[in-house]
């Protein structure tokens, strides 16, 4: 049997040597890195950006804390200083149709401008138009058609008057009416003098009366068309007047402007306030005279008034927004109101801005995560995009009562958003959107890892040696950077690689300046780095010391000494939200002679997931394609992970499933001391596996805790040894041989480490034992069997 040799010691652990390196601390650095191993995106970025097209938009895909967000507003910002800011939003009053007050745009900064022109408009007519309809060339005027019409009504009535007089008849003004009533000696007749007239006498002073009162009805009829007139004539003289003041103070404004929409709006303004002078009058002139800051106001003002809704007169270049929350209201903007006897209600002024108005012209960011909370969000994110105007639409189910009937002008849209989210998420939508394969239509896709090559390393030095200044932490001795490099090379799970989540970075760089400040050093050590590893592991690990102890106290059975025929030691990953841990678990197999099944356990029990029951389905496949080719296969067999509660999924397990059977099989014992990692495929190849560091440490705990004996190891496929980069005391008592790491390329090899004998020898038996089985159904099943 040929001798089977440990995974070299160089190989468990290919730490980064900062003899290599051309400095001592890292404020010996000058030349800095912003990002590293980012091409691929920087070049998407870029097309993006430059695609002015409306499906062009942006979808950023990789991990949480790979500094996507910071990447990104880093390139803007260098984009966005050469483009000029965008113009500036308004909404107005709409005179013709109030419910749809009207978008303004202006040049960066003057919506500003023109609010306060318009509220000093408003301010200057406050007090300008009482003092004019108190004016005497106003009153003069006023009197002088309210003489006229006086002096009208007055001729016709002395007229009447003096006729009435002649026929010994009065006139006398009763509740708004006149009455013409017979005298007597300039007296009014008494009823005794009535009665004492003679028939005649009462005809003819009843034809006189009619006569005189047809005059006065005739007088009532031309009343209204004379107050019409003079109404008319009055609002005229009112209308030359206020017309005179408000030209000569809107004037000045409308030269300031070419647009011809806003020269519309403020012949509206004119036009409104020459209507409805009223608006501007005070309750009492004279008591404002002591108030001139704070003048009465009146709510039907406030139609003059300008609600900017986005000024970007602060910025000298595009703008970069990122929205945080993204919901509905802080995505699109909202119709604030009040609510009057049960009833909602709004006006220009109480529009707000939503993330889309403030982007506008600029670049957007959003999680799409925290976006698709929101469904109403993400649809009208899209309508809008693809509509390229953004319309302000109340939810009623954000409001619970019915929405305000307010419908503000569309804004048009011109801005990139660049969605930011996993990978996973961008194959997902793009599957099952259409609207969303229509405009984001540029991946830019993050790298995750960089190659360790020496041009990769020094540039990733400048790299952390920047985020090192920038957030003016201690400068770090080469060994520590080494250190860090050692840890961003086991967080990319390759010993060729080195991760680039960006967040992990610089919490090792925090902590680690933390600690050296704590031992009151001028420069961070490798120590440093290695306490501050220790103390997050210390902070986060209380789950994976409650399971060691399990073990220990033997509540969770693991035998790390004797052999034992159908027993293994397999180890599986406890996943945590930031934190992953190796655990060795106990399978056993039971097999005998019956009618062909391969029951798991796990599966049975429904804590099995497809790729573990994948894996169990291999090895079923493998015995059949391995033994007795020329017989029925007549075996029974079952499978378990002993003391698991959870589901299991992945076919890591595979191997040691195998090798449990087949000592099951043929009743030649496993060693207890060796653990297994690894899947394998139909013709007994082994295959890689995931979190190698986090098993192999895992048992070797469990290992050291019992007691090291010299024997304990762990087998693991071969393609793993490139994604070993194993603490310091696992490669120390691998070194002083008090552990061992095998490199197993097939089955064979694993059952010659786990058994001690001869592979051929172990399948020769396992044949004979399986031959045997399907004699025995020969003899006991029926024929058709």
């Amino acid at each position: 049997m040929k001798k089977i040799i440990p995974i070299p010691l160089a190989a468990l652990r290919p730490a980064c040597n900062p003899v290599q390196f051309q400095f001592d601390s890292t404020d010996q650095i000058d030349e800095l890195l912003e990002n590293i191993g980012q091409t691929r995106a920087l070049e998407a970025l870029s097309f993006g950006i430059q695609m002015r097209q409306r499906g062009y938009h942006m979808f950023a895909a990789g991990p949480s804390g790979f500094g996507k967000n910071y990447f990104i507003r880093h390139y803007l910002r260098n984009v966005t200083s050469k483009e000029i800011s965008p113009d500036d939003w308004c909404y107005v009053y709409n005179f013709h149709l109030p419910q749809k007050p009207i978008a303004l745009q202006f040049p960066p900064g003057v919506g500003e401008i023109f609010k306060q022109q318009m509220k000093e408009l408003t301010d200057h007519l406050h007090y300008a138009i009482p003092y004019l309809f108190n004016s005497r060339e106003y009153r003069s005027r006023i009197e002088k058609i309210e003489l006229k019409y006086k002096s009208m009504e007055d001729r016709y009535f002395s007229k009447i008057q003096k006729e009435a007089k002649k026929n010994a008849l009065g006139i006398v003004e009763t509740l708004g009416n006149y009455e013409v009533v017979p005298l007597v000696n300039d007296e009014q007749m008494t009823e005794a003098q009535l009665n004492a007239l003679s028939e005649s006498e009462i005809k003819e002073l009843k034809n006189k009366m009619n006569k005189i009162r047809a005059r006065l009805d005739k007088i009532k009829e031309d009343m209204p068309v004379w107050y019409k007139q003079k109404h008319e004539q009055l609002k005229e003289i009112r209308n030359d007047f206020c017309n005179t003041l408000v030209s000569s103070l809107i004037g000045p404004i409308k030269e300031k402007y070419t647009d011809l929409k806003v020269l519309s709006y403020l012949r509206d303004v004119q036009k409104d306030i020459i209507e409805f002078p009223e608006n501007f009058m005070h309750k009492d002139v004279s008591d404002n005279e002591h108030n001139i800051d704070g003048p009465y106001k009146n709510e039907a003002l406030l139609r003059y008034e300008v609600n900017v809704i986005v000024s970007n007169h602060k910025e000298k270049h595009a703008p970069i927004v990122f929205e945080r929350h993204p919901n509905y209201i802080n995505l699109i903007g909202q119709l604030e109101g009040t609510a009057q006897h049960g009833v909602p209600i709004s006006d220009h002024t109480l529009i707000k801005p939503g993330a889309l108005h403030k982007a506008n012209g600029g670049y957007l960011m959003l999680e799409i995560k925290k976006l698709m909370n929101d469904i109403h969000a993400w649809n009208s994110l899209k309508r809008i995009l693809l509509e390229q105007k953004i319309a302000i639409e109340p939810l009623q189910s954000q409001s619970g009562s019915n929405s305000t009937q307010l419908q503000p002008e569309p804004i048009p849209l011109k801005t990139k958003v660049i969605l930011l989210g996993d990978r996973y998420l961008y194959d997902e939508l793009g599957q099952d959107d259409d609207d969303f394969n229509k405009l984001f239509q540029v991946l830019v896709d993050f790298e995750t890892t960089i190659e360790r090559s020496d041009q990769h390393v020094q540039q990733f030095i400048r790299y952390i040696a920047r985020i090192i200044k920038k957030r003016k932490l201690l400068p770090f001795h080469r060994n520590a950077v080494a250190a860090i490099i050692d840890n961003c090379i086991r967080a990319s799970g390759n010993s060729l690689k080195i991760a680039l989540q960006r967040s992990s970075i610089v919490e090792m760089l925090e902590e680690s300046s933390y600690w050296a400040t704590v031992r009151s050093q001028s420069c961070v050590m490798k120590e440093d780095v290695d306490k501050a590893e220790s103390a997050r592991m210390y902070r986060i690990d209380k789950v994976r010391k409650e399971y060691y102890q399990d073990i220990l106290s033997e509540d969770i059975l693991i035998d790390l000494e004797n052999e034992v025929v159908g027993q293994i030691n397999a180890i599986t990953v406890i996943h945590l939200p930031n934190f992953a841990f190796g655990l060795p678990t106990r399978i056993t197999a039971s097999t005998r002679a019956g009618k062909q099944a391969m029951i798991d356990i796990q599966r049975e029990v429904n804590l099995g997931g497809a790729n573990h029951s994948k894996g169990v389905l291999i090895l079923s496949g493998y015995l059949k394609g391995r033994y007795i080719n020329t017989l029925p296969f007549f075996l029974s067999a079952s499978l378990v992970l002993e003391q698991t509660y959870g589901v299991v999924d992945g076919d890591s397990a595979s191997l040691a499933e195998l090798c449990a059977l087949i000592s099951s099989i043929t009743q030649i014992p496993i060693k207890q001391y060796y653990a297994v990692t690894g899947s394998i495929n139909q013709h007994g190849a082994v295959q890689a596996i995931g979190n190698v560091n986090e098993k192999v440490e895992g048992f070797f705990d469990i290992c050291q805790l019992q007691g090291l004996t010299g024997k304990q190891g762990v087998l693991i496929p071969p393609s793993n040894v490139k994604n070993l980069m194993l603490k310091q005391e696992v490669v120390d008592a691998c070194k002083q041989g008090h552990f061992h790491l095998y490199a197993v390329p097939s089955v064979d090899v694993a059952l010659s480490l786990l058994m001690g004998k001869d592979p051929d020898d172990i399948h020769k038996l396992c044949e004979e034992n399986l031959t045997q089985f399907s004699k025995i159904g020969n003899n006991f099943l029926p024929p058709e069997d």
